[in-house]
């Protein structure tokens, strides 16, 4: 079985280093960074890395197709720039798609801060995906070739594009959480502070659910258009940790 890890980035030049170095240590096949017109070093440092570069417009959904498209593998995975897949990653995905019936699914994470608040939030998104049948991005979704195509891939969305194609594929087979985990640098949450993100995330999943465009909820989710240095500046490693408390 080959798979093909797709990572979306805009100015990650702090992070897609180590994103792509844990997907090879995983046992990824390809390593393809899809580049949504970075300002930064992202994409000579993705090269470094060993990674396949696509250019794309800026866009999680459009970018995750993009590189979808260069794929080879038998399984695609998508993940984050500032996050790492587990050394055994890859080998839990072949595990579980031994039985025909299952298609997709993601992992479970490690939110990398020694809070306790980010325990509870990573047994919440665990419980998410396990009886709501709804995986985030930053669960590193993973899913079969064959059943990407069959769906037309991610609906090209500037946000919620993960929601969406969970949609699709839930109408298709449920979603399988593996052990992991994924790795996830705690910046969103420590940014405005865990409570107020997490209340964030389901307000705007909420009015997504309820008609609001996704164009207008990423531009409150992104704000501007500048890379953000204001995450990569306050850290001198990719998933650092911080002694910053949660709120």
């Amino acid at each position: 079985m080959h798979v093909s890890v797709i990572i979306p980035a805009y100015c990650e030049e702090h992070n897609v280093r180590s994103s792509i170095e844990s997907a090879w240590a995983s046992g990824a096949s390809q390593v393809i960074v899809c580049d949504g017109g970075s300002t930064d070093r992202t994409v000579q440092i993705a090269i470094e890395a060993g990674a396949e570069i696509v250019h794309s417009v800026r866009g999680r959904g459009v970018q995750l197709n993009r590189g979808a498209a260069e794929s080879r593998g038998d399984v695609l995975l998508f993940l984050h720039a500032d996050s790492r897949l587990p050394e055994r990653a890859i080998a839990q995905i072949e595990q579980v798609l031994l039985n025909p019936a299952t298609a997709w699914g993601g992992f479970r994470q490690r939110i990398v801060h020694w809070n306790p608040c980010f325990r509870m939030i990573e047994a919440g998104n665990a419980l998410r995906l396990k009886y709501r049948r709804l995986v985030y991005g930053d669960q590193a979704i993973f899913v079969r070739q064959t059943m990407f195509v069959s769906v037309e891939g991610f609906p090209e969305l500037p946000l919620m594009e993960d929601v969406s194609l969970s949609d699709v594929l839930n109408q298709l087979t449920r979603p399988v959480l593996l052990r992991g985990p994924v790795s996830v640098d705690a910046r969103r949450w420590l940014n405005k502070g865990a409570i107020r993100t997490t209340f964030d995330n389901w307000n705007f999943y909420k009015r997504f659910r309820a008609g609001t465009s996704a164009d207008e909820l990423a531009s409150e989710y992104y704000g501007d258009n500048r890379c953000p240095a204001s995450f990569a500046a306050n850290s001198s490693h990719p998933l650092r940790t911080t002694t910053r408390r949660c709120q």
